[in-house]
């Protein structure tokens, strides 16, 4: 539910919008083999129901001023809530036990930022503060029922909690340089910065510079450079894992990032086309890793990771009614081992992916073909063992249908070639991780109220 009020002069803006979805994937097991002894946890102890429900509520709420000679001033606040329940029942031939097991994963968060814009000239600047607080806890209910006449025994366990409050402040400047120098050169600067602060974290810059040349109206060329910090999220300093209370010893992430730009857009503007060529370094990845003492994946540092490419977009138009786009990457991956030492490609980064998206209307009707490709990479399965995914092409597609003025209805496929694979993990049962969701049809329906 969205709502939108918009003052008499247009200087005052007010919307909020309210959201709950509830999601629930699940699949029945196989029959157990009688004859044989079943122990929990293992292949003869076979789970007849697996289900997992996914809740979210979130609340927005903006409010927007602008005026020309003032600038502009944005406030946003947002409240969110997930519940992620995993449900299993499995039963236990031998001594007739029943055992029903539960995890819950809690998540919060909520936040306010504040932004002021204000164009002086060829000058534009913005600032502003941005506040953030998240928290995350995982718990778990485990019942055995070995008779229908006697009560369950049950256990409950809190495996971890967390709580993050971040503080940003940040700003942007863009100068419109070609005035400044004699005839008039179409340059631009942009430099952006923004410090964060969090509690028992030290504080970090992060920023952009960038420059624009436009020697005519279809060309530009682009250089830029960014160094960006990110800290840990809350899920990757608990992980799932009953026998510990945390990762504090993960440290941030550090990304140094160069690349340049030529972007082409001839007059019609029925095509455009940009290449841009990239590097980028990052210090202390964080990578879900598996952890053969446990038996699960764990977030842990890498010291280095490195990657090198080529980024292409191509777009066409025939007519008002049908367009063409097509993106493309072309990288190569590294990563450190032996305590940063060497570097070795990292055969789980695909060498190339491309998506094609070919759109069209008419009349009441909209629709979209789509087409990605990812090449063959390899992936660490749960057991720690390595395996080859060849190639893969996915279709798409969406049909969309504007039944009145007020009701919209639209059919969305994924993955109908049923060839989508998980970029990290195993993809079948018995690599010992879910398999991915495949060939799937969705069908919303939009009623606009005003």
């Amino acid at each position: 539910v969205r709502s939108d009020y918009l003052s008499d002069n247009n200087r005052h803006r007010l919307s909020f919008s309210i959201r709950y979805f509830d999601d629930s994937l699940g699949a029945p097991g196989s029959v157990p083999d009688p004859d044989s002894i079943p122990v929990y946890g293992n292949s003869e102890s076979t789970s007849l129901t697996q289900r997992q429900e996914d809740e979210n509520y979130s609340f927005d709420a903006q409010y927007r001023f602008f005026d020309e000679g003032i600038g502009e001033f944005q406030l946003d606040l947002f409240w969110e809530k997930k519940n992620l329940t995993y449900k299993s029942l499995s039963k236990h031939w031998f001594g007739s036990a029943d055992v029903y097991s539960r995890s819950i994963y809690n998540k919060r968060s909520s936040g306010v930022n504040a932004r002021f814009m204000k164009e002086i000239g060829e000058l534009s600047a913005a600032g502003g503060i941005d506040w953030l607080s998240g928290s995350l806890a995982a718990s778990s209910n485990d019942s055995i029922v070995v008779s229908a006449a006697q009560e369950p025994d049950t256990n409950s366990y809190n495996y971890w909690s967390g709580r993050q409050n971040q503080f940003d402040v940040w700003g942007n400047v863009a100068l419109q340089a070609g005035e400044l120098f004699e005839g008039g050169l179409p340059l631009r600067f942009d430099v952006s910065g923004r410090l964060q602060f969090v509690r028992n974290r030290q504080t970090q810059p992060s920023y952009n510079v960038g420059l624009i040349y436009s020697p005519t109206a279809f060309l530009k060329f682009k250089l830029g450079y960014a160094y960006a910090y990110r800290l840990p999220t809350i899920a990757e300093q608990f992980a799932d894992d009953v026998f510990t209370a945390g990762n504090n010893d993960l440290n941030p992430e550090t990304a140094r990032t160069l690349q340049a730009t030529l972007a082409v857009t001839p007059a019609g503007k029925n095509m455009s086309a940009e290449l841009t060529v990239f590097h980028q370094k990052i210090d202390s990845l964080i990578q879900y890793r598996f952890d053969p003492t446990i038996f699960l994946y764990v977030p842990r540092n890498v010291e280095q990771f490195k990657s090198t490419g080529l980024d292409v977009s191509l777009r066409l138009k025939a007519g008002s009614n049908l367009s063409l786009q097509w993106n493309g990457v072309l990288q190569k991956a590294e990563q450190s081992i032996e305590n940063g030492q060497n570097l070795v490609q990292a055969y789980y980064v695909p060498d190339i992916k491309w998506r094609a998206d070919l759109d069209g209307s008419f009349a009441r009707l909209t629709g979209n073909v789509n087409v990605t490709y990812t090449s063959g990479r390899t992936i660490t399965l749960f057991d720690g063992s390595r395996k080859d995914i060849g190639k893969v092409y996915e279709l798409g597609m969406r049909i969309g249908v504007r039944v009145t003025d007020y009701i919209n209805l639209s059919l969305t496929g994924y993955d109908l070639t049923d060839q989508g694979r998980p970029d990290q993990f195993g993809f079948t049962a018995g690599d010992g991780d879910y398999p991915g969701l495949g060939r799937r049809f969705i069908l919303e329906a939009r009623l606009s109220l005003l």
